[in-house]
């Protein structure tokens, strides 16, 4: 009897309104039939594919991608389950941690004044 390893844990970093991807490759090491997946994703602002195949003896990058709206810390799982005939089924989960940091900046302006003067510019502000 083997004793169920540990989830793997995937972190995410990124600004605020930024997006961030996790390449997970899947080989699929038979030489007659391809795999399917399901996979079920949970946990605010991770997205990826619902399902995906690998063909025999190839391997296929599942894009997992993490891209907050604004400051946060987000716990979430990925469940990537293939269904077997006459064995258990084939699951493989992740522990998702997402970090969202400060935003980056949009843009940049430079103002020239005269000292003593005064100066006027109006700014676009992104919400």
């Amino acid at each position: 009897l083997r004793e169920p390893r540990p989830a793997p844990i995937l972190e995410f970093k990124v600004p605020s309104r930024k997006a961030v991807e996790q390449l997970i490759p899947i080989t699929n090491t038979t030489a007659d039939e391809p795999w399917e997946f399901t996979c079920d994703i949970e946990g605010k602002y991770f997205k990826g594919p619902d399902k995906f195949s690998v063909p025999p003896g190839a391997t296929v990058d599942y894009v997992l991608t993490f891209c907050p709206d604004w400051i946060c810390e987000i716990q979430g799982k990925l469940t990537l389950t293939r269904r077997l005939k006459d064995k258990p089924d084939d699951i493989r989960g992740f522990v998702l941690k997402g970090k969202g940091l400060e935003p980056a900046a949009q843009s940049t302006a430079e103002l020239e004044c005269k000292a003593r003067e005064e100066c006027k510019h109006t700014f676009t502000v992104r919400n």
